[in-house]
């Protein structure tokens, strides 16, 4: 019997337990290193960052099978990441970063399977949070007024 996408995540997310502190150090050493120019956004001490990083993935896998109840959460997060400065195009490198830190750390490697559900995870989560990080940089822009001839 095949397993769904929401079971997968979640039976990969129970070996991701042990190691979610080396999850966390493992992604945001990676993102530095291929974007120095993102650390500014992040606070120097990383710890609670990383805390919100691991609590941010439970909630993705607690509410992969209801996105309904997941959306208003990822929706104020990329509202809260265009007042931080994050452009929509730095999470495509920060979704590559996270598969590439999974694969690092994942007790027993991902599954092509594993991988493939944390991908479209990630996406379906980026795309949300774009479009919060869009919608925030709407409002604070103001109205737009037609110039005049």
């Amino acid at each position: 019997m095949p397993i769904t996408i929401e079971e997968t995540l979640a039976l990969s997310f129970t070996r991701l337990l042990p190691v979610k502190r080396r999850l966390g150090q493992t992604f945001y050493d990676r993102l530095f290193e291929q974007a120095p120019s993102l650390r500014r956004l992040f606070p120097e001490s990383m710890a609670l960052q990383q805390e919100a990083f691991f609590s941010t993935l439970c909630a993705i896998v607690r509410e992969a099978g209801h996105p309904e109840g997941l959306r208003p959460r990822l929706l104020a997060l990329g509202e809260r990441h265009a007042a931080y400065g994050a452009e929509a195009e730095h999470f495509g490198l920060v979704g590559d970063t996270l598969l590439e830190a999974l694969r690092e750390t994942m007790p027993g490697g991902l599954s092509a399977v594993e991988n493939a559900a944390w991908s479209e995870a990630i996406a379906s989560v980026s795309e949300t949070m774009i479009e919060g990080l869009e919608a925030e940089r709407m409002r604070s822009s103001g109205p737009v007024r037609a110039a005049r001839p």
